[in-house]
């Protein structure tokens, strides 16, 4: 059994139907194992953050005390921004749109399989990206866990009717896609590359992870346990070159493309007049920089992940 004895339980309320089936389901689960139990359920957005940032204050929590996060990546990100560099480990429950997080992290969809996965799980320390806006914004500084994007993607996810997300789930990801495909107008994006050189561009994902939009592994050797970014870049920028890229994605033939670029990063300065995206949600835009928060958070994760990256 695990050495917890407080858990936290993260929840976004406007998840419905099965999801909240499933959340009472691991909450009297949980209960049951002896473990004190405490929901915290959010009004607005930005309030994740809030919550774990006053958890991770209170000295009584610091050796006892497990939060997790349930629903999608942005529960995830505001949860672990909340918690960059405190003592409280995260965990996550997936019940969002899509859960990237808890794919790369091999966390079982099932409710019986993600309890026994979260108490017998490892701690591992994360490193994530932090993104820090150049130009005088309300927002100066951001972290992400999985990735970001500037150009197409993040111009998708900003134009993400959230009705339709909260109904139709990913399939609203996808018709902002086929919409956006139509009227996006490509970015010139420059990235100075670890100081050393500088590409021009007109999409650019920088993964901290494997995974992007579901179970799609568009960067192989990304992992939370390096201090480095991988990244991918597109060059041309007319609608029939687009229309490749995405399909090269969706079928994992990208990094076999002749006219991209993947790369390892450190830190990079981003300039341009796209729009940005971080584990899924709009952010911003341009100018930026990126960088590498090297053991930033405490995050529970399947001996299946750690086998997984040992390979």
């Amino acid at each position: 059994m695990s050495t917890y004895k407080k858990i936290f339980l993260i929840v976004n309320p406007a998840a419905g139907g099965s999801e909240n089936r499933s959340l009472s389901c691991f909450n009297t689960i949980l209960k049951k194992r002896g473990y004190e139990v405490i929901i915290k359920e959010t009004n607005y957005k930005g309030h994740c953050e809030e919550i774990c940032k006053e958890i991770s204050k209170d000295k009584s929590f610091q050796n006892n005390t497990l939060i997790i996060a349930c629903g999608g990546d942005g529960t995830y990100n505001e949860v672990a921004n909340g918690l960059v560099y405190s003592n409280i480990p995260m965990a996550v429950l997936p019940l969002g749109t899509t859960s990237v997080l808890a794919r790369e992290l091999f966390i079982p969809l099932k409710i019986d399989d993600a309890i026994e996965t979260i108490l017998n799980g490892r701690v591992i320390f994360a490193n994530l990206g932090l993104i820090k806006f150049l130009k005088q914004t309300n927002l100066k500084s951001r972290y992400f866990i999985l990735m970001a994007g500037i150009g197409y993607d993040a111009e998708t996810v900003k134009n993400v009717d959230l009705r339709k997300k909260r109904i139709f789930g990913k399939f609203a990801y996808i018709s902002s896609g086929m919409k956006t495909f139509f009227t996006y107008k490509t970015s010139h994006i420059d990235v100075r590359v670890d100081e050393n050189y500088d590409i021009d561009c007109s999409n650019i994902i920088i993964c901290k992870s494997s995974r992007y939009g579901g179970s799609f592994i568009i960067s192989p050797e990304a992992t939370l346990l390096s201090p480095y970014f991988y990244c991918f870049t597109t060059v041309s920028s007319d609608k029939k070159s687009l229309l490749k890229y995405i399909l090269a994605i969706l079928s994992g033939q990208h990094l076999r493309l002749k006219d991209i670029r993947y790369f390892k990063a450190h830190n990079l300065i981003i300039e341009g007049n796209g729009s940005i995206q971080i584990d899924g949600d709009y952010l911003g835009s341009l100018p930026i920089s990126v960088s590498i928060a090297e053991k930033a958070i405490r995050l529970v994760v399947s001996q299946k992940f750690l086998d997984n990256k040992a390979q």
